[in-house]
């Protein structure tokens, strides 16, 4: 996990300044994902449904960055006019959506774990970091959605 993160730091020199904001803020939940990939021999039974998980979140990931990326690339002049993305704000409010789910039954499979005391927290700690990010997506969502611009409210 600790050589993935160094990878992800590396990945983000090579990026310009928007899309290093946007993976910077991601990468919270790139390594909960990578831990829970690591953690899947560790967790006993519910390994195979962790992993799952973690790839579910990986994949959501994918689509939030991809929106996020949009949102801070919206031209000024467009955003002035007609305000933020809708799209792409609905993206990031339906993944964070299917996340909190995620995120319940990380929760549940926690309590069911037969797995000693050290793993259930770094369980805890990479579940907690998951609903962290889904908090500040959910503001980036809203802030886009309120982002009505001088016409944006005729069609919003």
């Amino acid at each position: 996990v600790q050589q993935r993160e160094q990878e992800m730091n590396q990945e983000l020199q090579a990026l310009d300044e928007h899309q290093q904001l946007v993976y910077q803020n991601q990468n919270r939940v790139r390594l909960a994902v990578q831990s829970l990939f690591a953690m899947e021999e560790l967790v006993g039974g519910i390994g195979p449904q962790v992993s799952q998980i973690a790839e579910e979140l990986n994949t959501s990931v994918q689509a939030t960055i991809r929106a996020e990326e949009r949102i801070q690339l919206r031209n000024t002049i467009v955003r002035f006019f007609a305000g933020g993305d809708e799209a792409a704000a609905q993206e990031i409010a339906q993944q964070v959506i299917q996340n909190q789910d995620r995120i319940r039954e990380l929760q549940q499979l926690q309590e069911e774990c037969d797995c000693d005391e050290e793993v259930r927290a770094i369980l805890q700690e990479q579940i907690q970091n998951v609903e962290q990010e889904q908090t500040r997506l959910q503001q980036v969502a809203q802030s886009e959605l309120d982002d009505k611009g001088l016409f944006g409210w005729l069609w919003k």
